[in-house]
């Protein structure tokens, strides 16, 4: 009986082993191999857009100081899907802050005073004054390290423009350039007007910089560089401007977009006609 019993119990162990084999070799087919383990290499890296890199920075303690945007790379980019996350990243900023803080510049106090935005200073050096007629003036007025200090409760279409151009002209100072020199203004016996020339390409055309490039281009008409355009005084709304609110309107007809980022597209629009009359040469044919 004792042996019988220790019969059964080892067939039955045998039977259990050969059940687990069994299905352990049945089952082989759904065990992922190795190839099938996902690597770094398949694995897709989602970009974040630019309106998530930007609004990162983005504080809300009361005063947001634009060089926070230090972001080259997306800046650099003024196609219109790129320029509206920027926009709206703008938008963030203002509803957030109370303040917002940029570098002085004559170009800035010009369009804030056009607009009739507020503001104060925190250095009240007579840009304009420096520029045009003081010695070394222009070397002060282009060096000055002031900041302008504006409320965010104002239109909003005007100082997301500001912030634009603020934080562009920050960040490629190369790029730009008010056009005429200090004698030049004197010579032409004319009021300054704070126009920001700006040539991203002036490179490709055998420029050292945009002051270069202006300078060499002025005389001989319309001539530009392809990727030319520029940030003037009537960007958005004011009192001088009648036919431009008359112009960007009909051009917002079919837009969803904001007016703050039709009216640089406006803009953008009418120097690509300007450049198109004359385009340059590139590099070692460029006029010089």
């Amino acid at each position: 009986m004792k042996k019988l019993t220790i019969i059964l119990i080892s067939a039955i162990i045998l039977l259990s082993i050969s059940a687990i084999t069994i299905f352990a070799l049945t089952s082989d087919a759904d065990v992922p191999s190795i190839d099938d383990t996902p690597t770094i290499e398949n694995v897709q890296i989602v970009k974040p857009s630019a309106f998530e890199t930007l609004s990162s920075v983005i504080t809300d303690n009361g005063t947001f100081a634009l060089a926070k945007f230090n972001q080259k790379e997306i800046f650099a980019d003024i196609s219109r899907d790129n320029m509206r996350d920027i926009y709206n990243t703008f938008d963030v900023v203002l509803e957030k802050n109370d303040i917002i803080e940029i570098k002085d510049t004559m170009y800035h106090r010009y369009l804030l005073n056009c607009e009739k935005i507020k503001f104060t200073l925190t250095n009240d050096v007579d840009l304009e004054y420096i520029y045009c007629y003081q010695e070394n003036g222009e070397e002060i007025a282009l060096s000055h390290e002031g900041k302008i200090i504006i409320p965010t409760d104002q239109s909003h279409d005007v100082l997301k423009y500001v912030m634009f151009t603020s934080v562009y002209m920050e960040l490629f100072p190369d790029n730009w350039t008010y056009g005429f020199t200090q004698q030049q203004i004197y010579e032409l016996n004319s009021e300054w007007l704070p126009q920001v020339h700006v040539f991203p390409d002036y490179a490709e055309y055998g420029f050292t910089s945009a002051f270069d490039a202006f300078q060499s281009t002025y005389n001989i008409g319309c001539k530009r560089t392809e990727k030319y355009f520029w940030f003037s005084l009537d960007a958005i709304v004011n009192d001088n401007s009648k036919s431009f609110i008359r112009q960007i309107n009909e051009f917002m007809k079919d837009s969803e977009d904001s007016y703050a980022l039709e009216c640089f597209f406006f803009e953008l629009e009418r120097a690509a006609k300007f450049v198109s009359y004359g385009p340059l040469p590139k590099k070692t044919e460029a006029v010089k």
